[in-house]
């Protein structure tokens, strides 16, 4: 039996839209994603092996595009040579967001699923995963060290936003399938956050963490119930997620410059307006 090997994957970057972008994408006829949303295996899962991962893709059939989404990809320091190795031709579409911004909404994600109760500023200044996810060029550049820029295809979060037919017709002409294919104008946009009723069910939540790895009787009985308890304790549309402040945007900006004005030389693109404090 010939194997079944993908041919692109969405790296990240974490709410910057990859979510969405899955979901349009997964309306054409000539893209096939994996079952797992986000199957992590060149991330946490490699030790399971090339034919568990290959496993994901037995429906694929004659789909000329296959792949996934696994935004763990742009920040894990191995996934760039892991994934390399596993296929030279691998096809690589990152969509990219306001650094300060994506981590603001990272933070408000945790407000809202796991029932944070520090500051963002406390966050920044002791997880240092969330702005990790936001040092666009280290991570880039270690796919650019690896990869031909020809295969590495990168969209703007505020470009989606603004026109989301026009960036999913440049990503479907990028994997060479039809690029005249009408997506849907319904809004898939996810993960908006909103702020828990009661915190500490959202913590109970994370024990039942709908597992890829799982069975499918499992990973669909898990995520059935972390889809419950999401809808219940977010019933009330009052508790908004607070904007971000205007102090700590500036200081969260201020971090990121360097990384900035480096990602601006290595995608050839003008990010200035990363660069400025704007309203929420």
């Amino acid at each position: 039996m010939p194997r079944i090997r993908p041919n692109f994957i969405i790296p990240g970057a974490g709410k910057s839209g990859t979510n969405s972008l899955r979901s349009y994408l997964n309306e054409h006829p000539q893209i096939y994603f994996c079952r797992a949303k986000e199957p992590n295996f060149f991330a946490h899962a490699y030790d399971l092996g090339e034919d568990w991962y290959e496993s994901l893709f037995r429906g694929a059939g004659d789909a000329p595009a296959m792949g996934e989404a696994s935004t763990h990809y742009l920040w894990y320091p191995e996934a760039a040579s892991r994934i390399h190795a596993y296929n030279p031709n691998m096809r690589l579409v990152f969509s990219l967001r306001d650094p300060t911004r994506r981590a603001y909404s990272d933070y408000t994600a945790k407000l809202s699923r796991a029932g944070e109760a520090s500051s963002f500023r406390d966050i920044v200044d002791t997880d240092t995963t969330l702005l990790a996810h936001s040092r666009y060029y280290t991570n880039l550049k270690r796919y650019f060290d690896v990869f031909p820029r020809e295969q590495i295809h990168v969209i703007m979060f505020d470009d989606f936003i603004a026109d989301h037919n026009q960036v999913l017709a440049g990503i479907s002409e990028f994997l060479a399938v039809d690029s005249g294919f009408k997506f849907s104008s319904v809004d898939r946009r996810k993960n908006k956050s909103r702020m828990p009723i009661f915190s500490p069910l959202q913590r109970f939540r994370m024990k039942f963490a709908a597992n890829n790895h799982d069975r499918a009787p499992l990973f669909y009985a898990k995520a059935a119930i972390r889809r419950s308890i999401d809808i219940a304790n977010h019933v009330v549309e009052t508790r908004a997620i607070p904007p971000m402040a205007k102090d700590d945007q500036t200081y969260v900006t201020g971090l990121l410059t360097d990384e900035i004005n480096q990602l601006e030389e290595l995608i050839r693109c003008d990010l200035s307006h990363w660069k400025t404090v704007r309203p929420n």
